[in-house]
């Protein structure tokens, strides 16, 4: 199968990504209607006017078809949350960290199956990708944030006593191309799993509040972390 960044070189090439691609494509509008409990190649087959056999090659089992879209997924999310914090200026970093919370939740909300692929029950992985690497992988972004804030004297989280209580000793995500120290990872960590866990009630829609409702409870979630971590309130 070609490689997610490498760029096919010939047509049988090109033809087999396309493939994929439409499998993909099928699997997501399915996912959407149906869930991922009934999605089968079978179905995605008969959608493509093709006989299950034949995407066999592209995709060996369910299990290895939703492993791609969740990773997809995955992509998708992080780099939604990346770019949301890259258009605040890098010296803002209370705005950074808030604005790449909300996105969060905006993903999320406006893509439930695929958060649902990544936040489920974790199936068994046929890629080097464990099951906690996409939240390595988002609070590692977050904690980069943190991190410029102490580094500049915004915040002071090596003495903050949320770091101080709940530090743990964590392998930092090797995306980061900044330092992050366990602590700020740990103070990162426990904001995130904080919001994670109020989106993760409104997007399976066991909130109990209304729309309108929950954007006010998730800001003011949001202000509260906010001002604990240590940034000044706005």
């Amino acid at each position: 199968m070609t490689r997610r960044n490498e760029v096919p070189r010939t047509r049988v090439q090109r033809r087999h990504l396309a493939t994929v691609e439409e499998v993909k494509e099928i699997a997501r509008e399915r996912l959407v209607r149906e869930g991922a409990a009934t999605l089968s190649l079978r179905a995605i087959a008969r959608d493509m006017g093709v006989v299950p056999s034949a995407l066999y090659r592209y995709f060996p089992s369910h299990a290895h078809l939703l492993e791609a879209l969740a990773d997809d997924a995955a992509t998708s999310m992080l780099e939604h949350v990346r770019m949301a914090g890259a258009v605040v200026p890098s010296t803002d970093h209370r705005g950074r960290w808030v604005a790449q919370l909300r996105a969060y939740r905006t993903w999320v909300m406006s893509h439930v199956p695929g958060y649902t692929l990544n936040f489920g029950p974790a199936p068994e992985r046929h890629t080097e990708h464990p099951p906690d690497d996409v939240v390595r992988r988002i609070v590692g972004q977050l904690a980069r944030t943190l991190q410029d804030a102490n580094d500049d004297g915004t915040l002071d989280l090596l003495n903050h006593p949320i770091g101080e209580a709940i530090a743990v000793q964590v392998e930092i995500p090797g995306m980061l191309d900044v330092e992050v120290d366990p602590k700020v990872f740990s103070i990162a960590l426990a904001a995130w799993t904080a919001i994670h866990g109020s989106v993760a009630l409104e997007a399976t829609g066991r909130l109990p509040l209304s729309d309108k409702a929950a954007d006010d409870y998730f800001e003011a979630q949001l202000a509260g972390l906010t001002l604990a971590i240590g940034f000044d309130h706005q």
